[in-house]
């Protein structure tokens, strides 16, 4: 489905004039790095799995 996804974006981004389409990417990075950041957050640091690891030796 996701290829499917994909050709409609392009095809909407390729008919959209080039202001509205840059103003739209621009939201879009920053939406992903936005997700990106509060995901990285989630993750656990290499000490938080070093200390993790130590524990069960």
């Amino acid at each position: 489905m996701a290829h499917v996804y994909r050709a409609a974006i392009e095809q909407i981004l390729q008919n959209m004039p080039t202001a509205e389409r840059e103003k739209l990417l621009a939201a879009f990075r920053q939406a992903m790095d936005n997700a990106i950041d509060q995901h990285a957050y989630l993750l656990p640091t290499a000490a938080d799995c070093s200390a993790c690891h130590a524990r069960k030796l």
